[in-house]
């Protein structure tokens, strides 16, 4: 019942998932640089949830109409278009501050994409630990882990300030947010990564039980804990989620805990998002 709902609620709420303003200038920027390549643009994208769902729509769907395999990187997705298709891809892109004037939702926006760099920060420290190699395809998959919620923020805000509500209070459970909308951002994730053709591997990460792949079990672990530490690094579900992580990982779990903050504190010192959501003076 609750996937039902998910699935009401996108089909009554479709929109485009803007681009952050600084992604989206410095794509224009590679796009007019004939020095850079089609890598360097592809790493401006991998930081961008809009446009890398913009490049797996365009790209992965003419695989599926064709029934080939769908690519999982945007490094990937964008050797398979061609020069003009990627430049009307970016030029054409909406921009975050061109679709949602309102403050509160664009901060909302912000914050919740600083939640996703850290996330990123904390997996390439767990790849680090692991030795994978295939650093493309689970940083892009776990760019779009918190794809669901990215949707709620964006097209339907006031519901999703009181799911922020009732986070503060519950911590960091993705069921916290079915008393609200009806379903868990889980469940509605996986029905966007599927109607817009996301790689498989953002889907099994968002899987309710613990998948067996161990990509995608690092990116859950990595997105619990950026999840955590929105409400602090001493209560007690960020120390169970610690363990686990540390467990999983085969560490010390006194010398993981401090290197998790360092990871944290660096992260908020690079975000894109930080000289937005920093208060301004007076």
């Amino acid at each position: 019942m609750t996937e039902q709902a998910a699935r009401n609620w996108l089909s009554s709420h479709r929109g485009v998932i803007p681009a952050l303003e600084v992604h989206h200038r410095r794509a224009l920027e590679v796009l007019e640089d004939h020095s850079c390549t089609i890598r360097d643009l592809a790493d401006v994208i991998a930081l961008d949830p809009g446009m890398s769902v913009s490049v797996y729509h365009e790209a992965n769907g003419k695989l599926h109409r064709r029934g080939k395999p769908v690519v999982d990187s945007i490094h990937s997705a964008l050797g398979l278009l061609g020069d003009s298709a990627i430049a009307d891809l970016v030029m054409q892109h909406k921009v975050l501050n061109e679709t949602h004037p309102d403050a509160l939702r664009r901060q909302s926006y912000h914050q919740l994409l600083s939640r996703s760099y850290h996330l990123l920060a904390q997996l390439d420290h767990f790849i680090g630990i692991q030795g994978i190699r295939a650093v493309n395809e689970i940083r892009s998959a776990a760019l779009l882990h918190n794809i669901g919620e990215f949707c709620a923020c964006l097209f339907d805000h006031a519901q999703y300030q009181k799911y922020q509500e009732e986070f503060r209070k519950l911590g960091s459970d993705a069921n916290s947010a079915r008393p609200i909308f009806g379903f868990n951002f889980h469940e509605l994730g996986r029905i966007y990564a599927e109607k817009f053709y996301l790689p498989a591997l953002v889907i099994e990460s968002l899987d309710e039980n613990i998948p067996t792949g161990r990509k995608a079990r690092l990116i859950q672990l990595a997105a619990d804990l950026s999840h955590q530490a929105e409400t602090g690094w001493y209560h007690t579900s960020m120390k169970a989620t610690e363990e686990v992580c540390a467990a999983y990982l085969n560490q010390s779990l006194e010398g993981f805990e401090k290197h998790l903050q360092q990871v944290a504190i660096e992260c908020a010192r690079r975000s894109p998002s930080m000289t937005f959501c920093r208060p301004r003076p007076g």
